[in-house]
């Protein structure tokens, strides 16, 4: 497929809580700050463990099965990636108020680049259908989560979209709507009358159109609402909306006051495997505004599978959107 058709798809269908996202942000903006205590980051710190044996015999043997050319094989690109610093992080959104625990509802992939001050991302639905590494199986891409944990949800998502995953970060409702109302909400045009019954906190919601303040339980709302006729699609769109905001608002909170209660307020929602020196270094060499997050759009859509709800890409949408992410990583 031409390049030039990359900007005219169609934004897909993301997970349902894209507000995992602010992650991305919240990873380097806070880190920036200067002021994080490695005790505190001690608390959220979460060191892989191991890769079990069948595992790791089946990442090799999918391994194995690529040319020489794939990122995953690739030893020139290891070490031109280690000399540009660009990385990945995958995000998980975590359906539950731990974050240690839970569905991974939200799914995506961050890739960072330094050098050029941006994150591009690229969502993958909670339905989505693939090849579970370890499984031996097809499957929808958020149970590899419960089948094995977080080490065979980054081998899924690795060879699903054939490229390396670096670090992985998961944060929790909580963990959201504390982090939002820390600092102080989000200033958002609510763009349409909003009313839905809400499965979480079983009870109706309703948001009026219109300039206001948000706080962290109704900008989830905002961010989840798909009750009109866009669906998904215009979730995704109101999505992009409340992750820009807490990026561009965040921006200037690296010299106030109330950075302990954003700390404080991810304390117990927040879990990653990216080291407190690493943080701080990345912290360093980010220069972000909300205008520097560029999502990475394909089409896909939902199938019914021996009677199975997913969402499905076929194969050369796929092989496009890896294109994509290859030209992302090697810049």
């Amino acid at each position: 497929m031409e390049n030039n058709r990359i900007d005219k798809l169609v934004k897909r269908k993301k997970k349902k809580k894209r507000w995992a996202i602010l992650l991305a942000a919240l990873l380097f903006l806070v880190g920036g700050a200067g002021i994080m205590a490695s005790g505190f980051w001690g608390s959220i710190y979460q060191e892989r463990d191991p890769l079990d044996e069948d595992l790791k015999e089946a990442i090799e043997n999918k391994k194995n099965e690529l040319g020489s050319d794939s990122l995953l094989t690739d030893d020139q690109f290891k070490e031109k990636r280690k000399k540009d610093g660009i990385f990945t992080v995958l995000l998980l959104g975590v359906d539950t108020d731990d974050a240690k625990v839970g569905r991974t509802d939200t799914m995506v992939v961050a890739i960072v680049d330094p050098k050029d001050d941006e994150i591009s991302l690229v969502s993958i639905p909670r339905d989505m259908r693939v090849e579970l590494i370890g499984r031996g199986e097809w499957g929808k891409i958020n149970s590899a989560y419960a089948w094995g944990g977080i080490n065979m949800t980054i081998a899924t998502v690795e060879h699903f979209l054939e490229i390396p995953i670096d670090y992985y970060a998961t944060v929790d409702f909580e963990g959201f709507k504390s982090l939002v109302d820390a600092i102080g909400g989000l200033e958002m045009n609510v763009e349409k009358d909003m009313t839905f019954w809400d499965r979480l906190s079983k009870q109706y919601v309703s948001l009026q159109a219109g300039q206001q303040t948000l706080d962290g339980t109704n900008a989830l709302h905002y961010a989840r609402y798909r009750g009109d006729a866009e669906g998904d699609f215009g979730r995704n769109r109101r999505q992009q909306q409340v992750i820009k905001a807490i990026i561009d608002q965040t921006i200037d909170l690296r010299n106030v006051t109330n950075m302990k209660e954003i700390i404080d307020a991810l304390g117990d929602n927040v879990r990653t495997d990216i080291g407190f020196t690493k943080m701080v270094s990345m912290a360093s060499s980010l220069k972000m505004s909300g205008s520097a997050v560029e999502p990475i759009e394909y089409k896909a859509k939902p199938a019914n599978i021996n009677g199975g709800s997913y969402v499905v890409i076929d194969d050369a949408e796929l092989e496009r959107l890896k294109e994509v992410l290859e030209d992302k990583l090697k810049n």
